[in-house]
């Protein structure tokens, strides 16, 4: 959805097929539909092009292996990086690379965690936050008795900004700042003590990590 996506996207296909890796090419999907690809598709891997809620000029890459499972720093991420590192030209015929629609399947996936016949006509407002959202929800909804607006889109986010390390910052400064009631200095500490504390870890550590 990022402005940078495409091209990120196109060499990781480009070098994944010279490496000896047959492609599907999933197009502009969201990053739950690469995991549900995987499983569905029993695939070996699969990565996202992706900079999930972070600013709108960066852009990264969520990758997952065979089951989906999550690729990161202590199960292969860096693994990936050295052996990266140290390949040199490929001179090999590329592997296949195929365009594979998979809208369909994901979104049956998704009606079928629903009774369709009990749901009642409703009107509601979406805010997709200029992300993939505005374009995963309109196929899902035209199957479901809701009239929905506000569904918008936008690679260069111009209505207001994808990230959430603003209002995170927030969050954690007014957390961090508040003042919270002493601990006793006899026994043990007083539950709105823990509470207060216990409240406030949860919420600055829902943010994500920034740089």
């Amino acid at each position: 959805m990022r402005v940078s996506a495409p091209s990120m996207a196109a060499a990781f296909i480009r070098g994944a097929s010279e490496a000896g890796a047959d492609v599907l090419d999933l197009g502009l999907v969201g990053t739950e539909m690469v995991y549900f690809a995987v499983g569905e598709l029993e695939l070996d891997g699969g990565a996202a092009v992706t900079a999930s809620h972070n600013p709108k000029e960066y852009t990264g890459m969520k990758i997952v292996r065979r089951g989906a499972l999550p690729v990161g720093g202590e199960s292969g991420l860096l693994e990936i990086r050295d052996r990266a590192l140290s390949l040199g030209e490929t001179d090999g015929t590329p592997a296949e690379i195929q365009e594979y629609d998979i809208w369909p399947a994901y979104v049956e996936r998704v009606l079928s965690f629903v009774d369709l016949s009990a749901l009642k006509p409703l009107r509601v407002v979406i805010d997709a936050a200029n992300g993939m959202a505005g374009v995963m929800v309109p196929p899902v909804l035209e199957r479901l008795p809701i009239e929905a607006v506000g569904t918008t889109s936008s690679r260069t986010a111009p209505s207001r900004t994808t990230s959430r390390t603003r209002s995170c910052r927030r969050i954690a400064s007014s957390s961090s700042s508040a003042r919270r009631p002493r601990p006793q200095t006899s026994g043990s500490r007083s539950t709105a003590t823990r509470t207060g504390a216990s409240s406030s870890t949860t919420r600055a550590s829902s943010c994500p990590a920034t740089s």
